[in-house]
């Protein structure tokens, strides 16, 4: 099923107070992706999700001396009916990010629900053998980035044992297998629709599932340079997804060295010979690319290359799931001072703790979404200015 993203009908994730919401100098959007129009959509709470509280908001991004874009290449969704959420940042330029991005958010809840009928149709040996199948295959997919496998012993049990643990708590759980898989086959199904608008997008999106157990447990697929970070009821914070950037590949097939990264750190707008991913292998051939290039260029999307990679977190009461677009999380990207060193450089790459200060208050939960919003908007980093989208969810305590 393939809707038009921009006709104007309701939608499950948009509530009635939702739709009575509006900025002061816009009309109020009749769709969500007609909020792609707006410079700011304040942070509003987005009932109906089961022992979660969710808000979610979206600025576009500011160009110094310029008005602003006609439309935010940033998409968010937050959908009681299926319980998924997430954000979509569009690639491209001019409407045709925008458009990426809003389709994915639109037609994914649709395809989701049509996937789970289908799994539940089917054996859960089935569907566990097919989840072992993909985590295999994500290993083997990590694998191949590295010219030299047998260098990265450390690296490869790591995500060898990760796939071991996602698949122990996968096949304690029917219904959760059923929902991983719906979820990670809607990809394939968002990709066709999202080449329809000649864009491409990311995606980094998943729901909480709790099981018979009462453990909760977010579940996130994601294809690009988003990220979803948890922050935990100790104020503790991390990215919990796989950062598909050209920089972070590079970092992880030591295509760039933190020697390389902190020279390139200090002079951005230089160019450097650095080497290639062609058919996701690295490759020797080297290509002039600067720091300020590297840092916004990604290796995979919805519409283009890529499969999703798979992260699986269990879940505390007053933990908080945080899903942001690289305009947020770009933006606490650490800048070198005279005592950084080339271990710093990758060690302290980015200050998630001071992303989390935001959260770490009693305000109400929209306005600490809001406060986030305000703060990436207006920070200075490599990443000068971006189109922002936030979505974050917060397991009430019992």
């Amino acid at each position: 099923m393939i809707r038009n993203p921009f006709e104007k009908q309701p939608h499950p994730s948009i509530s009635s107070e939702r739709q009575k919401e509006k900025t002061p100098s816009s009309p109020s959007p009749e769709t969500p992706h007609d909020e792609q129009s707006l410079d700011v959509v304040p942070a509003k709470n987005v009932p109906g999700f089961t022992g979660l509280e969710v808000a979610y908001t979206l600025e576009k991004k500011h160009v110094q001396g310029k008005p602003r874009p006609s439309h935010n290449e940033d998409s968010a969704l937050a959908d009681p009916a299926t319980g998924l959420m997430g954000v979509f940042d569009g690639l491209g330029g001019g409407p045709g990010g925008a458009k990426a991005s809003a389709m994915a958010s639109h037609v994914l809840p649709d395809f989701f629900l049509e996937e789970r009928t289908r799994q539940a149709l089917r054996a859960p040996e089935e569907v566990r053998g097919d989840l072992r199948a993909y985590l295999q295959k994500q290993t083997n997919e990590y694998i191949k980035l590295r010219p030299d496998p047998s260098a990265f012993p450390q690296e490869i049990s790591a995500l060898n044992a990760d796939r071991q643990r996602m698949l122990a708590v996968l096949e304690q759980d029917t219904e959760l297998s059923e929902k991983t898989l719906a979820l990670l086959s809607t990809f394939k199904e968002m990709g066709l629709s999202v080449e329809i608008t000649g864009g491409q997008t990311t995606a980094c999106t998943g729901f909480v599932h709790q099981s018979a157990d009462g453990t909760h447990y977010a579940v996130i697929a994601n294809v690009g340079d988003s990220a979803a970070l948890v922050l935990d009821s100790d104020g503790r914070i991390e990215q919990i997804t796989h950062d598909d950037s050209l920089l972070n590949g590079l970092l992880e097939s030591r295509g760039l060295s933190p020697e390389k990264l902190l020279e390139m750190k200090r002079d951005p707008a230089k160019q450097h010979n650095l080497p290639t991913f062609r058919d996701g292998i690295l490759r020797m051939k080297l290509s002039p690319i600067s720091y300020y290039q590297l840092s916004v260029t990604t290796m995979r999307t919805v519409g283009g290359e890529g499969h999703p990679s798979l992260t699986i977190r269990e879940l505390s009461p007053g933990d908080t799931l945080i899903f942001c677009t690289d305009g947020v999380i770009d933006k606490y990207e650490t800048m070198p001072t005279d005592q950084t060193t080339a271990d710093d450089a990758i060690s302290k790459m980015t200050d998630l703790d001071e992303l989390a200060s935001t959260f770490r208050s009693d305000a109400p939960f929209k306005s600490r979404v809001n406060e986030l919003r305000l703060e990436a908007s207006f920070r200075q980093s490599y990443k000068l200015t971006d189109d922002i989208a936030i979505v974050a969810a917060r397991l009430k305590e019992e």
